[in-house]
């Protein structure tokens, strides 16, 4: 009798190990959405590749999460919230933009773009993640010479 329940017990231990498994490895219960896209500069529609390097923050409005990613050097990105490119929660996010950091004393790196867009509250730059993947395109003005 005692061998019966013993046996059920495992039965159902790995029952329930093998179902959590396949959750886990369909990406059940994943709380991020694929985020990728390009920065462009508003003036010419160009691709902005010489912001290769500079970061990009984004932070939900609705919930308390947030995701970055780098941009590359032919102007694309992905974001990251948890591990590399499972891109961000659904929902409206608020956008930054930052330069590198400078790792040398040397004089201050000059953003290439208008300061306003380092800061999540002065950007202006939004952009909605919905289920699925999200292929987005930001617009940035350079900055004055």
């Amino acid at each position: 009798m005692l061998n019966t329940v013993c046996l059920q017990s495992c039965r159902l231990m790995l029952l329930c190990s093998g179902v959590v498994a396949v959750l886990f490895l369909a990406g059940c219960g994943s709380d991020t959405c694929v985020v990728q896209g390009k920065i462009v500069y508003e003036d010419d529609r160009t691709v902005a590749t010489d912001l290769a390097g500079y970061t990009l923050t984004l932070e939900s409005v609705e919930q308390k999460a947030g995701a970055s990613g780098t941009v590359r050097p032919d102007g694309t990105f992905e974001v990251s919230t948890f591990e590399h490119g499972d891109g961000a929660v659904p929902g409206k996010h608020r956008v930054a933009i930052t330069p590198p950091i400078q790792e040398t004393d040397g004089p201050p790196i000059k953003s290439l773009i208008h300061s306003r867009y380092g800061s999540l509250e002065e950007s202006g730059l939004e952009i909605t993640v919905a289920s699925g993947s999200n292929e987005v395109t930001l617009s940035v003005e350079r900055a004055e010479p």
